[in-house]
């Protein structure tokens, strides 16, 4: 709200809602990812999240099988290949520390400091 308080009025722009639906649904899949994380294996969980993701992605929107050309370029397929790496590390993390930790309470503000770290 801070960000979007201009002149001393609060503006809300297409991409303002567009955030807080993606905060919204990000939330709603970390609670989900909680309490199925309960009886289910991390890493299976997350090859489930991440295929199952894809597949939806291509299936709402079939044009994307022409820009894959993209990751041909040896240049942006090692990018990619770095951010999945870590991305796909983070998750296993999180994950594993919800099956052991089992408090959602804790871990969510934790989680919060990726934030700092981000814009530091």
């Amino acid at each position: 709200m801070i960000a979007e308080w201009r002149k001393s009025k609060f503006v809300i722009n297409i991409g303002a809602i567009y955030i807080l639906i993606a905060a919204a649904s990000y939330s709603a899949g970390e609670i989900l990812s909680f309490f199925t994380l309960r009886s289910f294996d991390s890493a299976s969980f997350l090859v489930y999240c991440s295929f199952l993701s894809a597949i939806i992605i291509l299936v709402l929107n079939p044009t994307l099988f022409n820009k894959l050309s993209f990751y041909a370029k040896p240049k942006n397929l090692s990018n990619i290949v770095i951010v999945s790496i870590n991305d796909t590390l983070a998750s296993l993390f999180l994950f594993n520390a919800y099956q052991l930790g089992r408090n959602a309470l804790q871990i969510g503000p934790l989680m919060a400091t990726q934030t700092i770290v981000t814009v530091y």
